[in-house]
């Protein structure tokens, strides 16, 4: 039987791991330079610049992977952090031992690991630090030095701050970016969350909509057929009354055919490719004709589409625009490609929505048009596009109108 594989460390802790790592070795070749011409020009200057390179040579293959964002076991990183403690061992004892005020930089490794590594990765690194540091009395004790004088235990309490602070820097630092990338991740999460709910809510309404065109195709087919007779009668407005009668009887048959489909033979259907200009002329009839309906972004760049589902998102954002503008009042279809984005814009002129109501807009059978309303055509956008790799927003202000915002993402798109 295979032993079970160590766990991945997250990409972004790998990222800020190597990023503390080179600011880490920056800082001791400064410290290293400086302390060689400025403190004691007895320290050994090459075996220290020799460690330092060490550090930095090893932090070049994390920094591959980190950029490549490639699957990275805990053992890895042990090791790193098990390699800085032994370079961090033998800098301090080259230049003062345990006197050394930069032995808090131990703290910096063990405050690491409890951010990356498993509780026993943990463990491995607090007991090389500790070991580590006890190795500098051990080999002060076998070499030793001379009492240090007043004025250099003096400097040595200022190295200790500014030790000190170097130290917490980094830990701050770390700790600060590594709470960033859990925030957004967590952001990622709530979003994955709520899509799989709207999903849900979705396929259910889908289960809805295909019982419901099952149980309404026999009465439209008999008033499909009523109407179909009396348009054989002599009377004029009753010919007339009936052959409308019968249009929309037909229209109702084909909105139940597409109920039976569902969405997913929407979401199957393969993409096809198509002008700025002729998008918006397949967009424009995806609702009944109106002259308020003013088309912007007339353009022979092409874009790649799944043009049903997309039309059916479109048709409810539009349908919503329209009845929410007055009868003189303008509504607007917006189409831009911009760096491999379709975004695409529909804008009213009705009285906007209130920012608390604003809130809810998408959540099914939420509704600000009161009893003329479903609350379900910015859902089932939402939805389609979401399905379709994009998402969509809406902005609105009372008094302003209200505009709503989808985008694809460039897998969408033909450039």
């Amino acid at each position: 039987m295979s032993s079970p594989k160590k766990p991945l460390v997250a990409p972004e802790n790998l990222r800020w791991f190597v990023v503390l790592r080179w600011l880490a070795f920056g800082a001791l070749l400064g410290l290293v330079i400086y302390g060689h011409y400025q403190i004691d020009p007895s320290y050994p200057l090459a075996t220290l610049l020799a460690f330092v390179g060490l550090g930095g040579v090893s932090n070049i293959i994390p920094t591959f992977v980190a950029l490549k964002r490639l699957p990275t076991r805990q053992p890895l990183v042990l090791g790193l952090q098990l390699l800085d403690i032994g370079i961090l061992t033998a800098l301090l004892h080259l230049t003062g031992g345990a006197m050394n005020p930069f032995s808090v930089m131990y703290i910096v490794n063990i405050a690491m690991a409890g951010a990356m590594l498993s509780t026993s990765g943990l463990w491995i690194t607090m007991m090389a630090a500790v070991t580590g540091f006890g190795s500098l009395f051990v080999l002060d004790a076998l070499a030793p030095k001379p009492a240090v004088p007043h004025h250099e235990l003096n400097g040595h309490l200022h190295g200790m701050w500014v030790a000190f602070t170097l130290a917490a820097g980094l830990i701050t630092y770390f700790f600060q970016e590594t709470r960033k990338a859990l925030a957004a991740r967590e952001a990622e999460l709530d979003k994955a969350r709520a899509r799989e709910a709207r999903n849900e809510k979705l396929s259910a309404l889908g289960t809805l909509a295909a019982g419901t065109a099952h149980e309404l195709s026999t009465p439209l087919a008999t008033i499909h057929l009523a109407a179909s007779e009396l348009e054989l009668t002599d009377k004029d407005v009753i010919r007339e009354d009936a052959s409308l009668i019968r249009l929309q009887a037909e229209r109702c048959k084909g909105i139940l055919e597409k109920m039976k489909a569902g969405d997913e033979e929407l979401l199957f259907e393969k993409p096809r490719e198509l002008s700025l200009s002729d998008l918006l002329e397949e967009l424009k009839f995806t609702v009944e004709p109106d002259s308020r309906l003013v088309l912007d972004g007339f353009s022979t760049r092409v874009v790649r589409v799944r043009l049903n589902a997309l039309g059916r998102a479109v048709r409810e954002l539009l349908n919503n625009a329209l009845l929410a503008s007055p009868a003189n009042g303008a509504v607007k279809l917006e189409l831009e490609l911009e760096a491999g984005m379709l975004r695409i814009a529909v804008s009213d002129s009705g009285n906007g929505i209130a920012l608390e109501a604003l809130k809810h807009v998408g959540e099914p059978f939420f509704t600000t048009r009161g009893v003329r309303g479903t609350g379900l055509g910015v859902f089932l956008a939402t939805a389609l596009i979401e399905r379709l790799g994009g998402e969509l927003n809406l902005y609105s202000e009372p008094g302003l109108g209200t505009r709503a915002e989808l985008s694809l993402p460039d897998r969408e798109v033909s450039r």
